[in-house]
């Protein structure tokens, strides 16, 4: 099991406290049916389907604790499990059925690429320009400005001798750097 479902098998049985104090014995054992979060339930769902479950229990805990006024809600704790679970939601992206964490999955990126800009000359091959290629455009796709920004050093400072494929690379990135940084921050 990895860490994102650790995380979300955490937060499932945390929720499933929560329901067991509020609720009577036999609406606990429908609600928990109901989310699917029932133990054999859980017990076949992949990475996206935990997520999905992940939103289903937020959803609820938005609508049903609206009612309770913000000192209820702080003393409880339900604050902050919403704000833990916005954050799960946040960080983890589906990609292929797969949960990825966008920024980890960019730092890997970011390593194999200049693990292959740092390669002698007498290395670098087609094959090679090309899985730069594709780490480039991952990066694009998944890295923040600081990774970005990384990278763009690290192709300045291998460029200057191996300048024939660092310099698109080099434009590329620098161009989505412009577009990251001239967004409006959220």
């Amino acid at each position: 099991m990895n860490s994102f479902s650790e995380m979300v098998f955490r937060a499932i049985a945390d929720y499933k406290k929560l329901l067991k104090r509020k609720l009577p014995s036999a609406k606990y054992s429908l609600a928990l049916q109901q989310m699917g979060i029932k133990r054999v339930q859980l017990k076949n769902l992949n990475e996206s389907s935990l997520l999905q479950v992940v939103n289903k229990i937020l959803h609820d805990l938005e609508t049903s604790y609206n009612n309770y006024n913000n000192k209820q809600a702080l003393y409880s704790g339900v604050q902050e499990f919403v704000e833990h679970l916005k954050g799960i939601i946040k960080s983890y992206h589906v990609n292929n059925d797969r949960v990825i964490n966008p920024t980890q999955k960019a730092s890997a990126i970011l390593l194999d690429a200049i693990q292959l800009i740092s390669l002698p000359n007498s290395e670098i091959t087609a094959a090679t320009v090309r899985s730069l290629e594709v780490c480039v455009e991952n990066l694009i796709h998944y890295g923040t400005a600081s990774q970005i920004t990384m990278m763009v050093n690290a192709l300045k400072k291998q460029g200057s001798e191996k300048m024939d494929f660092c310099s698109m690379l080099l434009q590329r990135l620098e161009v989505h750097l412009h577009e990251l940084t001239a967004q409006p921050q959220q």
